[in-house]
């Protein structure tokens, strides 16, 4: 049984000089309560987004 499942995540948002692509792609599995899944990126990658 899967407790969080997200698959194909994308997000994109509208700026005045066109779309910007936070997430492009991103698929994930928690199987049970208390995994953890740890996410890393540089400043301004979107990890917040997501």
């Amino acid at each position: 049984m899967k407790f969080l499942e997200a698959t194909d995540l994308s997000l994109e948002y509208q700026t005045t000089q066109g779309p910007l692509r936070a997430v492009d792609g991103v698929s994930f599995v928690i199987d049970e309560p208390g995994q953890t899944l740890g996410i890393i990126g540089e400043s301004g990658s979107g990890k917040t987004s997501m």
